[in-house]
C-alpha cells in the first residue's frame, strides 16, 4: 500500500500511518522500508474510525486521503481524485473504483443506500471490461475505507462515529455528509485494488448493531414510520436466518446492545437531524439486496430472497411520494 501511494504522481503530497496499537513487527517494518513516512501512534485499539479521525485532525492540509492498509492504486489515482473534487465546492468526498485485487473486477463503483439500511455497491462482482460508462457519480454514500475528504467541509462534530467501532462507519460518514448538502463522488478512472477478505457472519454484532444506529440517528422519523413494516419483515427474516446458521445469540446480543444506547443514540440523533437540509426520499432507493453467494448456498433461499426484494420495491413505490 506504501509502495503505491509513496508513487501517485500528484505533487506534494505526505504520507503518515496510524499504527493502532500494533503488536506485530508492522512500526519496524515501515521503518525500514520507508523511512520518510510519519507514524502517528494510538495508545489503544479503538477501531478504523478513531484512526482516521486522528488523520484528519493530524493533517497540516484540507485535502486527505483516507486508505486502509490493503490497497495499491493507479499513480494518477490521487490527482483524478483531487481534479474532481476541485470542480465543485458543494463536493466533500472523492472515492475511488475499488476493484478486486485480480484487477479486472470490480467491487465498488460507489455505493447507493436501500432504504432498510443495506449498501448496494455499484457494479459489484462486474467485469471492467463489461462496464463502459466512466463518468464520474454522485452517491449518497462511500464505502471501502478509500476517500479523499475536504475536511474543511466538516464540522467540528462531523468526524467519524467512533461508536461504530469496526463495519458502517465510512457508509455512516458519508451519508452523514450528504443529509448536510454535500456530495460524494465516485471517480471509475481513478482506481485501486482492494484485497478480498472473507468474512462470513464474523462481523456479525457489529453489522447488526450499527446499522440500527444508522438507521435511528440518520433516518427522519417520519421514514422510519413508513419503512417500519418492512422493517419488520426483514428483521424477522435476518433472525431466520441466524438461526439457520446456528448464531441467533449474535444478534439477540446486537439488539440488546443498541437498547442499552438509545440514550446516546438519542443525543447524536438530534445533532444529525438539526443540520439535514436534504429528504431522505433524495438519498435512498431499493432494488435487489446484495449477498454475496456463499452466505445463500441453499437452493431454496434464492427465490426467497427474491420475492422479499420485489416486496421492498413495490413498498417504496407507495411511500417514496410521502417521503
Amino acid at each position: 500500500t506504501l509502495d503505491s501511494l509513496g508513487r501517485q504522481a500528484y505533487p506534494g503530497f505526505s504520507l503518515v500511518v496510524v499504527d493502532n496499537a500494533s503488536t506485530d513487527n508492522s512500526l519496524a517494518l515501515v521503518a525500514e522500508k520507508h523511512p520518510g513516512v510519519r507514524i502517528l501512534r494510538m495508545n489503544a485499539n479503538r477501531g478504523p474510525s478513531a484512526a482516521r479521525n486522528a488523520a484528519l485532525k493530524e493533517s497540516k492540509t484540507d485535502l486527505v486521503f483516507l486508505s486502509d492498509n490493503d490497497i495499491t492504486a493507479i499513480p494518477d489515482m490521487l490527482s483524478l481524485l483531487v481534479a474532481e473534487l476541485r470542480k465543485s465546492a458543494n463536493t466533500a468526498i472523492c472515492a475511488p473504483r475499488v476493484l478486486y485485487s485480480d484487477g479486472k473486477t470490480i467491487q465498488s463503483d460507489g455505493v447507493l443506500l436501500h432504504y432498510i439500511a443495506m449498501s448496494m455497491p455499484r457494479h459489484r462482482r462486474m467485469a471492467v471490461a463489461d462496464v463502459h460508462d466512466m463518468n464520474p457519480k454522485i452517491h449518497p454514500c462511500s464505502s471501502g475505507g478509500m476517500m479523499l475528504v475536504d475536511k474543511s467541509k466538516i464540522g467540528s462534530t462531523d468526524f467519524y462515529d467512533e461508536d461504530y467501532f469496526f463495519g458502517w462507519d465510512d457508509v455512516e460518514f458519508s451519508y452523514r455528509l450528504s443529509l448536510r448538502g454535500y456530495n460524494s463522488i465516485t471517480v471509475p478512472a481513478a482506481a485501486i485494488c482492494h484485497k478480498e477478505k472473507s468474512w462470513g457472519t464474523k462481523r456479525s454484532f457489529y453489522q447488526f448493531r450499527n446499522r440500527w444506529y444508522f438507521l435511528l440517528i440518520n433516518y427522519s422519523g417520519k421514514t422510519l414510520l413508513l419503512i417500519s413494516p418492512m422493517l419488520v419483515i426483514y428483521e424477522f427474516s435476518l433472525l431466520f436466518f441466524m438461526l439457520f446458521k446456528g448464531e441467533v445469540g449474535t444478534y439477540l446480543r446486537a439488539m440488546m446492545d443498541v437498547i442499552r444506547h438509545l440514550g446516546e443514540i438519542g443525543g447524536k440523533r438530534r445533532l444529525v437531524q438539526a443540520k439535514r437540509v436534504r429528504k431522505d426520499a433524495e438519498l435512498l432507493t431499493t432494488g435487489d439486496i446484495y449477498i454475496e453467494k456463499g452466505l445463500i448456498a441453499k437452493a431454496w433461499l434464492t427465490p426467497f430472497v427474491r420475492l422479499v426484494n420485489r416486496m421492498f420495491d413495490l413498498h417504496w413505490k407507495i411511500i417514496k411520494p410521502l417521503l
